[in-house]
C-alpha cells in the first residue's frame, strides 16, 4: 500500500550499482570482447541494443550500430522522384530498384524524401510534422503518440485523470487528530507528499528532485465489519538529478533504457558531468483491501498481505471532511484531506 511516486527508481538504483555484465538491459550500444558496452559504436565495433560486436567490412560504414555498404551510387540520387536509386545503384524497374510504378516510388506514392519521411500524410508514412501517420493513427509531435482516438493524451504515451486534484509535493500541513466515527466513502480532495522520492533516497541519498507535479483520483472506503478499501490512480510529471554514485558510471542512454523498463514514459536523460538529469513520467493504479479498526485519534489498517500494520492521525470534522496524517511507513508521509 506505499503510495511512493518513484519506488521503481529505487529498484533503478539497486540496479546500477550492481549491474556488471553488458548486454540489452545495460548497453544502448554493443559488447566488446572484454565484455565492455562500446556507447559510440565504429567499424571496429559496430552493434546495437546490447548485441556482441561486429567488425565492418573495408567497403561499409557504421551507422546506428548497423554496418553498411559504402557506395557513391548505392542510395540513388537526391532527386526524390527517382526513389529506389539510379540504374548503377538501387537498379531499374528490371534489375529490382523499381519505378513508382512498381515500387521504388515518388516522394507522393511512398518512397518518400528527407521531409516527407517516407511517405506522404494521407498514405500513411507522415511528415516530420504527423510523426508517422494522421491524427488518427500515428499522431503529431505535440500529442505525443496519437490523439484521443489513435493511443495516447498530450502527455505522450500515457493516460489522463477527469476530475482528479493536485498532488502537492513538500510544505505538506500537520494534521491535528479530533478522531470520528468512519462510515462510507471518502474521495480524495487534497494531497501533499513530504518527500516524493523517500524510497528512491534510501537507495540513493544523493538523489535530488528538482520538480515533481501530478494528479490524482481515488477514494477511502469504510464498511461493515471493519473493511477497507482504497482505490487511487496517480500520474507524476517529474524531473530527477541520479548522480554518479548511483549510476556506476552507465551512460545515460542506458539509464534512460533502464528507467523505461520500470515502466516510465516521456524519459528523457542527459549528462550533467558524470550523473543523468532526468524528465520522466509515470502512472499506477493502487488497490488495497485491509482490515481497519480505530482508537480515539488513530486509524490502523491491518495490511496482512502488505507489510503489516499502518497508522495515521485522523480527524472527521463537522462537515464530514476528513483528514489523515501516516505516521508509520515513511515512504508515505504526507497530508490527506477526503470528502464525502
Amino acid at each position: 500500500m506505499k503510495k511512493i511516486l518513484f519506488a521503481s527508481v529505487a529498484l533503478l538504483i539497486s540496479a546500477c550499482g550492481t549491474t556488471t555484465q553488458c548486454g540489452p538491459a545495460t548497453c544502448a550500444g554493443c559488447c566488446d570482447s572484454k565484455g565492455s558496452c562500446v556507447t559510440t559504436p565504429t567499424v571496429q565495433a559496430c552493434g546495437q541494443n546490447g548485441g556482441a560486436c561486429s567488425v565492418c567490412s573495408a567497403n561499409q560504414t557504421c551507422s546506428i550500430g548497423v554496418c553498411n555498404n559504402n557506395s557513391s551510387n548505392g542510395g540513388g540520387t537526391a532527386d526524390a522522384g527517382s526513389g529506389g536509386g539510379t540504374a548503377t545503384g538501387g537498379g531499374t524497374a528490371t534489375t529490382g530498384g523499381g519505378t513508382a510504378t512498381t515500387g521504388g516510388g515518388t516522394a507522393t506514392t511512398g518512397g518518400g524524401t528527407a521531409t516527407t519521411g517516407g511517405g506522404t500524410a494521407a498514405t500513411g508514412g507522415g511528415t516530420a510534422t504527423t510523426g508517422g501517420g494522421t491524427a488518427t493513427g500515428g499522431g503529431t509531435a505535440s500529442n505525443g503518440g496519437g490523439t484521443s482516438t489513435g493511443g495516447g493524451s498530450a502527455t505522450g504515451g500515457g493516460s489522463s485523470i477527469d476530475g482528479g486534484v493536485a498532488i502537492q509535493v513538500g510544505n505538506c500541513a500537520n494534521v491535528t487528530g479530533c478522531g470520528g466515527q468512519l462510515g462510507g466513502t471518502y474521495r480524495f480532495n487534497q494531497l501533499c507528499v513530504d518527500d516524493a522520492a523517500a524510497l528512491a533516497r534510501s537507495a540513493c541519498p544523493s538523489l535530488t528532485v528538482n520538480s515533481a507535479t501530478g494528479v490524482a483520483e481515488g477514494y477511502l472506503s469504510f464498511g461493515d465489519g471493519g473493511v477497507f478499501r482504497r482505490h487511487q490512480h496517480t500520474i507524476i510529471d517529474s524531473n530527477i538529478t541520479i548522480p554518479v554514485a548511483c549510476t556506476s558510471g552507465l551512460p545515460c542512454s542506458v539509464v534512460t533504457a533502464l528507467l523505461q523498463q520500470k515502466g516510465f514514459y516521456n524519459v528523457t536523460c542527459g549528462s550533467n558531468g558524470g550523473g543523468c538529469d532526468c524528465s520522466l513520467s509515470s502512472e499506477d493504479t493502487l488497490d488495497v483491501n485491509a482490515i481497519y479498526s480505530t482508537n480515539s485519534t488513530v486509524l490502523s489498517l491491518n495490511l496482512a498481505n502488505d507489510g503489516g500494520m499502518q497508522t495515521y492521525n485522523y480527524c472527521l470534522d463537522s462537515q464530514m471532511n476528513l483528514d489523515l496524517r501516516e505516521t508509520s511507513f515513511s515512504d508515505e508521509k504526507g497530508t490527506f484531506r477526503l470528502a464525502p
